[in-house]
């Protein structure tokens, strides 16, 4: 997976996890966190989903999770509020057979209050400017 900019041809950075190099575990899609500038999701062919937050490393997922039916879409929500203290994230994965699985990110990976959003956004243009 690569990470382009609209000044280069080039990408700016290609990510990989650490199986890649042998083996054809392409990403079949991305998302985006809308509440972590640093943080994405991709699944590969492998049917695994990787979490990359690019704050903490740009070598190799945090997290890589293997799931047993064929994940056909995934889809991250915003910061949803609850009640006036408690905001969800939310992941939803379709698989194969049809079945709607609704996780609840937990904070590491969901929500943050705007202070730390600022802070990430920071840390994020940081990074891409460094490149």
């Amino acid at each position: 997976m690569a990470l382009f900019s609209r000044n280069t041809e080039a990408p700016l950075i290609t990510l990989t996890n650490c199986d890649d190099a042998a083996s054809e575990s392409g990403i079949e899609f991305v998302e985006w966190s809308r509440n972590k500038p640093c943080v994405l999701y991709a699944k590969d062919k492998k049917n695994r989903i990787h979490i990359w937050d690019l704050s903490v490393s740009d070598i190799f997922p945090v997290c890589t999770i293997p799931f047993k039916d064929e994940i056909n879409f995934m889809k991250l929500s915003p910061n949803i509020t609850k009640d006036e203290n408690v905001k969800r994230s939310y992941m939803v994965l379709i698989s194969n057979t049809f079945n709607v699985n609704l996780y609840i990110l937990n904070k590491d990976h969901g929500q943050q209050n705007p202070a730390d959003y600022d802070i990430n956004v920071k840390k994020f243009l940081n990074y891409v400017n460094r490149l």
